[in-house]
């Protein structure tokens, strides 16, 4: 599919048509030799002439780059940043079992994954995310099946024994539409301007005679619910209440079900927690468990792999660092020029200068700069590369998984006599003991991608502060969000505002919370899943739940109009429209693949936009 004919559209490594091709592809497609759109379209035109014809031929040093390609970049989305499942002649059909593709894989034919995927299939992403979409399944049949349980409240809400002159959006609800004003001889104004402090809509709901002031009045709500209704939201609650521990009680068996069907490396393996500090030899450890441990056949067992990991924080951060340093020459190198992290005078010199305002206003750094920062960190690194640190921790891979549970078992003991090193723990079978003298403290890893390498070695005291300070911001979150909506409600009268508020609130707060969770130190990511859920949801219960009742007044939790149950109701449409259409539109990543990928200086540049929309678990529930 060539829209505009430039003969931009060579094949990339994987064999596809137009029509397993994204939407947003398409259009690229379709947009591509127009220089408005993509500004390297002429030279990539130029470039795949020349080699079609043979005049760059050949391995000649002068040889140009190939320009940025933006369909190269659109299959690597595609392939490697979006799921695909393994077809092998599958119909696509929803009982069909998916097997999930490699990222990037060419060895079979591939598809996206299609809207109707089944949380078995999801769950090829994590334990967590099939958990996560079996769980969204239990609770909207758990609200469905309470919504049938309270269709006879429902029914006398929208009668005439409850309240007159019933709306169709509040026609099942508790909204009180029948009231009546009453005589309060013991009221007086000064108890009323309490009221009108937190509303100053409540001021209609007190009133004095126009002959005699002493004579005053307050509006009362004359709905009157029976001992039935209770009983019926009663039963509600419990229904809900049993289902949700339910939910939590089967969780624990599909957990189960969802990891042993797939098989990944900690299912062989066994993390050590208290190794020597001077432990490095991997032939030691080892000999030691091929030596010492048989399985339930009597046979020795086998180790694959060792990892060992050291105390080597700095050492790994200075490498990222000159890594980074190397991504950002590498994008000031002139179009049509190559790249030589080797070479950094000759990168140096291919590059273009930066830009005054960009200095000014991002800092940002010129490419002689960034060499001479990467020839320090280069020294800094050969200097900590020297270093000998000590082991932190140890992960034992067996070949099968048989032994790796056989082993788990015999060195599982108390924690107590760990910590203590109570060589008596192994007294009937001392070959146990490492080095004839140290219990070892063995559990099953976490996932390889779950462990956060870089965390290891962080204090408790580090930790600490930074969770201090990620919790400041969320209640500075907090409060912004209270003001602005207590400023709609109560100022201005205006709680179809603050609900739109509040929804935008939801949707901005979470990645501002996300972004400050990345100076959060984790040893896993579990841990670093769970802070996150906790902040998100005390940001989300405060900005949704009490907020919303805290700037409304008792008297008008039922009362008809722009209150209590409206602005929730309200808030509920807000997040049914806006949230879906704001992550279907998926804004930032279609700028970054549409309007910043096209005008990258070079392919990696360009392939930097094309990335899947990150999202966190904690987000989601």
């Amino acid at each position: 599919m060539d829209c505009l004919g430039c003969g931009n559209h060579a094949g990339t490594l994987y064999e596809e048509k137009w029509y397993e091709m994204t939407w947003g592809r398409l259009i690229a497609r379709c947009l591509s030799c127009s220089s408005w759109y993509n500004p390297h379209a002429k030279a990539l035109s130029e470039y795949n002439k020349s080699v079609t014809s043979g005049e760059d031929g050949g391995e000649s040093v002068d040889k140009p780059a190939k320009p940025p390609d933006l369909q190269s970049s659109w299959a690597q989305f595609e392939h490697v940043a979006l799921g695909r499942y393994i077809t092998n002649g599958s119909s696509g059909n929803m009982l069909d079992e998916r097997e999930r593709a490699e990222p990037g894989e060419t060895s079979f034919k591939t598809k996206l994954y299609p809207l109707w995927s089944t949380e078995h299939d999801l769950a090829d992403w994590g334990v967590g995310v099939g958990l996560y979409f079996q769980n969204l399944r239990m609770f909207a049949i758990i609200c469905f099946v309470a919504g049938l349980i309270s269709i006879p409240n429902m029914l006398f809400y929208a009668s005439d024994y409850y309240g007159d002159f019933r709306e169709v959006a509040h026609d099942t609800s508790q909204v009180c539409t029948g009231t009546r004003w009453v005589a309060c001889p013991s009221c007086n104004l000064d108890d009323w301007d309490l009221g009108i402090k937190i509303s100053g809509r409540s001021k209609d709901r007190y009133a004095v005679a126009k002959n005699d002031q002493d004579l005053k009045f307050l509006q009362k709500n004359d709905c009157q619910i029976g001992i039935q209704e209770g009983i019926i939201m009663l039963i509600a609650m419990v229904f809900i209440a049993i289902a949700v521990f339910a939910v939590g009680y089967r969780q624990r068996s599909v957990e189960v079900e969802y990891d042993e069907e797939q098989q990944t490396a900690s299912d062989y393996s066994i993390q050590i927690d208290n190794p020597p500090h001077d432990s490095h030899d991997h032939k030691e450890w080892k000999e030691f468990f091929e030596d010492n441990f048989v399985d339930n056949k009597d046979k020795n067992v086998h180790v694959t792999c060792i990892t060992v990991a050291v105390h080597n924080n700095e050492l790994i951060n200075k490498l990222v660092k000159r890594r980074k340093l190397l991504l950002q020459i590498e994008n000031l190198v002139e179009e049509g020029k190559k790249f030589n992290a080797g070479d950094l005078e000759g990168a140096v010199a291919a590059s273009l200068p930066v830009a005054g305002w960009k200095k000014l206003i991002f800092r940002a750094k010129d490419a002689q700069f960034i060499k001479e920062n990467i020839e320090v960190i280069t020294e800094e690194i050969k200097e900590l590369q020297k270093k000998t640190y000590d082991v932190k921790k140890v992960f034992v891979t067996f070949e099968e998984e048989e032994m790796q549970r056989k082993v788990l078992k015999v060195l599982t003991v108390a924690k107590s006599k760990i910590f203590s090193n109570n060589i008596d723990a192994h007294s009937q079978h001392p070959q146990y003991l490492f080095r004839d003298k140290i219990v070892l403290g063995v559990q099953e890893p976490l996932e390889p991608s779950t462990i956060r390498w870089h965390n290891l070695n962080a204090t408790i005291l580090a930790t600490v502060f930074q969770q201090l300070v990620t919790y400041l911001i969320t209640f500075i979150a907090i409060g912004i969000s209270a003001s602005s909506v207590h400023y709609c409600i109560v100022s201005n009268d205006e709680p179809l505002l603050a609900t739109y508020i509040m929804t935008l609130m939801n949707q901005i707060v979470p990645p501002l919370i996300a972004f400050f969770m990345k100076f959060e130190s984790h040893l896993t990511e579990d841990s670093f899943q769970a802070s996150h859920y906790f902040k998100i949801c005390l940001f989300r219960w405060v900005n949704t739940a009490i907020i919303l009742t805290a700037t409304t007044p008792l008297t008008e939790t039922l009362q008809k109009g722009p209150y209590l149950v409206e602005t929730v109701y309200k808030l509920y449409y807000a997040e049914m429209t806006l949230v879906p259409v704001l992550n279907y539109l998926d804004i930032v990543g279609t700028v970054k693949r549409h309007l910043l990928g096209p005008r990258a200086r070079n392919q990696v540049d360009m392939d930097f936009y094309f990335k899947g929309s990150s999202f966190y678990l904690a987000d989601l529930y």
